[in-house]
Parts: C-alpha cells; sequence; structure tokens
C-alpha cells in the first residue's frame, strides 16, 4: 500500500496532468478557431454576472461579452463555514489536509467539491472511518 505521502503526490500529480490536458485544449481551440477565422477564445479574469443568455457582465471592468457559447471556470478555494474558522489542527481545509504527517482514525467531510471527493476518495483506499 502506498504511504499517504505517495497517495498525495499521486493525486497532485493527476491534477497537474489534468489542467496541463485542459489548458492544452484550450490552445488548440484558440489555434484552430484563428485559423480558420471562424472566431475567438478570449480568456477574460474577473467576477461576472449572466445580463441574457448570450451576454456577461465582468466585473470590475463592467465589460459585457456577447457570444454564442461560454465556457465558466469559476476555480475554487477552502471555504470555512461562518462561525467555525479552520485552525489547522481539528478544522481542516483541503490544504491542511494536503500537509498532514498522518490521517486521524476517523474523519468528517464537509463539502461535495472536487477537493472534497478526492479527500474522500484517498479516506477510503486508507480505510479511515468517514462521514461525507
Amino acid at each position: 500500500m502506498l504511504t499517504m505521502a505517495m497517495q498525495v503526490k499521486v493525486v497532485r500529480m493527476a491534477q497537474d496532468r489534468k489542467n496541463q490536458q485542459f489548458v492544452h485544449q484550450l490552445h488548440k481551440l484558440h489555434n484552430q478557431t484563428h485559423a480558420s477565422h471562424r472566431g475567438s477564445v478570449t480568456f477574460v479574469s474577473g467576477t461576472a454576472r449572466f445580463e441574457t443568455a448570450n451576454q456577461v457582465r465582468v466585473q470590475p471592468s463592467n465589460r459585457i461579452i456577447s457570444a454564442d457559447n461560454f465556457v465558466v471556470a469559476t476555480g475554487s478555494y477552502p471555504r470555512a463555514m461562518p462561525g467555525v474558522p479552520f485552525d489547522g489542527k481539528r478544522i481542516l481545509s483541503s490544504d491542511h489536509i494536503m500537509s498532514l504527517e498522518k490521517f486521524p482514525s476517523s474523519m468528517l467531510v464537509v463539502g461535495a467539491g472536487y477537493a472534497s471527493c478526492q479527500l474522500l476518495l484517498l479516506l477510503y483506499r486508507n480505510e479511515i472511518g468517514i462521514d461525507a
């Protein structure tokens, strides 16, 4: 059985590989659309809100972008529950988990995002008691 450190390394490598594949695909799409002059892919960073089915307003620039299709890549970060801040000891974020020396004998996982699902798999494989 792989050690926890080795499993964390494998998970991180898989995440990096997926990110590389995604970026490669976006660049490929961008190059194809420019080559054929059928359209383009524009990377925009900010906070956005759909105004209509074909328009988004991006803040802080207040820019309105119109398109037939959008890819919404929200990203994520650990969010503490109100009144229950992360302390790095008993209340952990996904960032804290990756720096643990060893897993506790049981753990409650709150959330159903990408990181939570990966964590549940890692805990399951290590036969850790899980409440999700």
